[in-house]
């Protein structure tokens, strides 16, 4: 912890070293990471059931492939885990409540979402400029802004997750393509669901219920390409 210098601004930082397994570790207090992963070297490390706390970011993964963040408690950090350039990761059953975002993934692609429990920070989950990443059960709510944000993204799937109690918006598509939304619950959303200049997605057996808003809003779609709306149900 305490890790405050201008070298070593990490509890833990990996780099050079691939294969590496962190379990069971308090990681708190430190000016910028509380695990960094740095570069492919990194590769298949893994991350698992650690207390991370009170850092900048709590995990932050650059340009490393491979790896596994499992069952860990991330809270009170600005952003809670931060992965960005990596492929073929996995993100599974972490409880994340932080000051800013809960998750966060920027030019990714393959990369699993699953079974987290991502609550009570300002924003939940936001993906940006990223492919085929796939978000199963997971439970996002209660966030000050929106559930899960996707913009500049194309192939991910939407799946099984309940996204509730979000003031502002629960589950937004900007900018975002060939999606499939399928057989998720948004539960007591301002907005159950927005789509902005996003076009050739599936929104499939969803069911919407008690919105104070709009249960679906969609804005600047392409006039060639349509998103395709299937046995979705509303309720307010």
């Amino acid at each position: 912890q305490n890790a405050k210098d201008d070298i070593h601004s990490a509890g833990i930082e990996i780099t050079g070293a691939g294969d590496v397994f962190l379990s069971q570790n308090i990681i708190q207090e430190n000016a910028g990471f509380g695990i960094s992963l740095q570069g492919p070297s990194a590769a298949g490390t893994r991350v698992e059931s650690n207390t991370i706390r009170n850092n900048s970011y709590g995990i932050y993964v650059f340009n490393s492939p491979e790896v596994k963040i499992t069952a860990n408690t991330i809270y009170d950090n600005e952003e809670g885990i931060y992965v960005i350039g990596s492929f073929a990761s996995e993100i599974i059953n972490n409880t994340v409540t932080n000051r800013d975002l809960g998750i966060h993934l920027e030019s990714t692609s393959t990369v699993l979402v699953w079974g987290n429990f991502v609550v009570n920070n300002a924003n939940g989950v936001y993906a940006f400029n990223s492919s085929e990443i796939t978000f199963y059960d997971n439970t996002i709510g209660w966030n000050r802004w929106y559930g899960l944000w996707l913009k500049d993204t194309s192939y991910c799937v939407v799946n099984d997750n309940v996204i509730s109690t979000n003031i502002d918006v629960g589950l937004f598509l900007e900018s975002s393509f060939d999606t499939i939304v399928a057989n998720n619950t948004l539960l007591d959303n301002d907005n159950g669901m927005y789509l902005k200049d996003s076009a050739g997605n599936l929104i499939q057996n969803n069911n919407l219920r008690n919105y104070k808003v709009n249960g679906c809003f969609v804005a600047h779609t392409l006039v060639h390409r349509r998103n395709i709306w299937r046995m979705n149900y509303w309720e307010r």
